[in-house]
């Protein structure tokens, strides 16, 4: 066969390999003006029903945090099977939170029943006033 058969061969396998295991993106692409996302990691990957999952979002913030709430919601196509909303100054996090670097992390327990296909997740945090401090959206496989 031709070596140039090979080389194709060998970089389709390199690329498939070095997928991503699942995708992160700001909702409505909007910067935020109180945090600077540096990281955003889903743990552990693949996803396993009925072990937990960790959300943590790392990153920057621009302007401190006196209060507010943060929502996670996860689907599994169109199942919500996560749907909780927290004060953003729990026992992890005390307000107000000050500038400068910031770590967010959420962990729940996935159903038992999942099967195996693409699970899909929103991340949004308020101010008190209703303000956006940021809002990520996630894709990972189960």
């Amino acid at each position: 066969m031709n070596k140039y058969f090979y080389i194709l061969v060998l970089l389709v396998f390199n690329i498939s390999i070095c997928k991503s295991a699942y995708t992160t993106k700001l909702c409505n692409d909007t910067p935020s003006k109180y945090l600077e996302i540096s990281n955003v990691t889903v743990e552990p990957y693949p996803l396993v029903p009925g072990h937990n999952v960790t959300l943590q979002i790392q990153g920057k913030l621009i302007k401190p945090i006196e209060h507010g709430s943060v929502r996670i919601t996860g689907k599994y196509l169109f199942i919500r099977v996560i749907n909780e909303q927290l004060d953003i100054c729990s026992k992890d996090l005390e307000c107000p939170i000050p500038i400068g670097p910031f770590v967010f992390s959420y962990s729940s327990s996935l159903p038992p029943w999942l099967p195996s296909g693409k699970f899909y997740g929103e991340i949004s945090a308020k101010d008190g006033s209703s303000e956006s401090i940021t809002c990520v959206n996630f894709s990972v496989d189960l």
